[in-house]
């Protein structure tokens, strides 16, 4: 890849005036890309500079930027028809699929019964149903979660996230009492302590708050503690799901089984996707009174028809190859904090989700913006000053993370030479 040397390829588009007139924004900084088209891991812009994704559209897009299995079945189905009724009213061929293959990575509920899924159209929508399921079935309201925890920016899921700035002014319930994953659980760990709680809600990797993956430990205690009292336990795989850690899901490498799943992002294809799995019993609670969750596009076939490739894609030898890429990147990574201290402290994750930790939150912007003018797109994190998202496509090869551990290296020694 050659160097993209100038930062004038990025704001040098005749769509910036409209773009910035038409389009909301909702902070001062947007990057404002000009995309021209994409591969499997690089993207374009207008003057055909080619950038090396380490985002995959917030991973988004685990199969690749161009997933051509993705794609075929997104046509298919768009000859067929785009849109009925949802909700168990139409009988979809790609609906029933997808929730049966979703099922059965799932053990089976009370009864060995199979686990079912509720089809919505985002992550936020996912976690939003899930309390609903969690207090419902407890008939409780408050809700447990965890510090430096993100769940999205509906009423909901930002009742159940950490970080306070972004609940003012908003009157966001606040029920929600927040246990620090990296302290031990004190009286917590006492089952009578969770007799008034609702549910409990955790990443199992805490994504926006830089890629903090959870003692496997004392997750297994805090899931076990408030199982035994009832309490549902609600995992949140928006992020960790379909592949990103080196696993279908993240609860498979913490041996545990939670009561309801969220399941968002890369599920998909590229399409607005979001789901819910549970028991049967579960669900039932939602028939009383009848329709209590509802959706209008959630489940919608092309979206499903989409999601089933993603689902065939789904193999064990992809999750190997995601954990080789995985401590492959991370590896690469130690040598330049090695190298370059002043600059890279550290990396953490697990499988293809992992946090490039700068040395001083101060770095994130310059170092992001040295490696863009090289080709390389990194991103921030939203409750993480100092950590880059480092998100490629699961389809990434070991040459193409070399290729960007070389840039980050440009990076790092141009800065060196501002310090």
């Amino acid at each position: 890849m050659s160097d993209n040397t100038n930062p004038t390829a990025l704001v040098a588009d005749e769509r910036s005036e409209d773009f910035y007139a038409y389009v909301a924004q909702t902070w001062e900084h947007a990057q404002a890309f000009p995309i021209k088209g994409a591969t499997q891991v690089h993207l374009t812009d207008q003057s055909d500079n080619r950038y090396l994704d380490f985002t995959s559209g917030i991973s988004v897009m685990n199969l690749g930027l161009r997933p051509s299995e993705v794609i075929t079945a997104i046509k298919e189905q768009l000859d067929e028809y785009t849109h009925t009724m949802i909700y168990g009213e139409h009988m979809h061929r790609s609906q029933i699929a997808y929730a049966k293959a979703l099922s059965q990575r799932f053990p089976p509920g009370p009864d060995d019964a199979p686990q079912q899924v509720f089809f919505v159209n985002s992550g936020t929508e996912a976690i939003d149903l899930a309390l609903k399921i969690s207090r419902k079935a407890s008939d409780k309201k408050p809700i447990v979660a965890m510090q430096n925890g993100f769940h999205g920016r509906g009423y909901g899921s930002m009742s159940v996230s950490w970080r306070d700035d972004y609940k003012r002014g908003f009157f966001v319930d606040d029920s929600t009492t927040f246990l620090d994953p990296a302290a031990p659980l004190g009286n917590w760990a006492d089952p009578k302590s969770w007799k008034q709680i609702g549910g409990l809600i955790l990443e199992l990797v805490q994504g926006e708050a830089g890629c903090i993956p959870l003692d496997v430990d004392w997750v297994q205690s805090v899931v076990g503690t408030a199982q035994s009292a009832n309490v549902p336990v609600i995992i949140d795989e928006i992020q960790t799901g379909f592949g990103r850690t080196g696993t279908f899901t993240a609860q498979e490498q913490y041996g545990i089984k939670p009561d309801i799943t969220c399941l968002g992002k890369a599920g998909g294809g590229g399409l607005p996707f979001g789901a819910v799995v549970s028991s049967v019993e579960n669900f039932r609670a939602l028939q009383t009174p009848p329709l209590s969750h509802i959706t209008t596009f959630g489940g919608n076939a092309v979206v499903m028809a989409a999601g089933c490739a993603v689902m065939d894609a789904m193999t064990d030898e992809l999750f190997a190859h995601v954990q080789r890429c995985g401590d492959l990147l991370r590896s690469r990574i130690g040598e330049l904090a090695e190298r370059y201290p002043a600059i890279i402290s550290g990396v953490r994750g697990r499988g293809l989700m992992n946090g490039l930790l700068l040395a001083d939150s101060d770095l994130s912007a310059p170092f992001h913006q040295a490696c863009m003018q090289r080709g390389l797109m990194l991103f921030f994190k939203l409750n993480a000053g100092n950590v880059l998202r480092m998100s490629p496509a699961l389809v990434i090869s070991s040459e193409e993370i070399n290729e960007a551990v070389t840039i980050m290296e440009r990076a790092c020694q141009e800065l060196s030479l501002r310090l």
